[in-house]
């Protein structure tokens, strides 16, 4: 586990460096990126790690799978538009306090949520690879990639700024809604000692 935790920090503090810049490239890269913060790694750990599949997504909680794959990205691909609409030059949201604040909500959340799934999980559960990976990664960087240039959205309000509020409206949704079901596969206990799931859901 601690070569996993390791290799997610690193992984974590060079996305911080990075992953602003990937506005500047347009609303398709910015959609592209932020799959790659969550959906896609979440998929790969739990084939490589936990030796399962994420599929069917009644299996998963909504907020996560639809979320990940097509709200949240759907923000950053607005936010992406907002910022290249935006005059050339830095604006305040660039500046060093902001990014870090940023940065300090998503480690907040991240343990907000952490420590409240500690009634609903395991200690196997909530150490398994892919609940590591979407508390201690996806929340910090998730929240720093959209927080940290979300107020181009109000820079200039108009119709993507409503897109991106509806969108976000409806994470927000689907993570109440999801709080009234049962996901017994979201997550599955791990051993780290000979590195296998307590079951397969293959």
């Amino acid at each position: 586990m601690r070569r996993f935790v390791i290799g997610q920090s690193v992984i974590a503090l060079i996305a911080v460096f990075v992953l602003p810049l990937a506005y500047q490239f347009g609303p398709v890269v910015a959609f592209g990126v932020a799959l790659g913060i969550s959906w896609i790694p979440m998929q790969l750990i739990a084939r490589l790690f936990e030796h399962r599949s994420l599929w069917p997504p009644r299996s998963q909680y909504r907020s996560f799978f639809w979320g990940d794959l097509l709200l949240l990205p759907g923000i950053a691909a607005c936010i992406a538009l907002a910022v290249n609409r935006l005059p050339a030059g830095d604006h305040w949201f660039h500046q060093r306090w902001w990014n870090l604040f940023s940065l300090l909500v998503g480690v907040i959340a991240g343990l907000i949520f952490h420590e409240a799934d500690r009634d609903n999980y395991s200690s196997r559960e909530l150490n398994s690879p892919t609940k590591l990976w979407h508390d201690w990664f996806v929340y910090p960087v998730f929240t720093y990639y959209l927080l940290s240039r979300a107020p181009a959205l109000f820079e200039r309000v108009n119709g993507i700024t409503v897109l991106a509020i509806a969108l976000l409206a409806g994470w927000l949704y689907l993570g109440l809604t999801d709080g009234k079901r049962d996901y017994p596969y979201a997550h599955v206990g791990y051993h780290w000692g000979d590195r296998t799931p307590s079951i397969s859901t293959f």
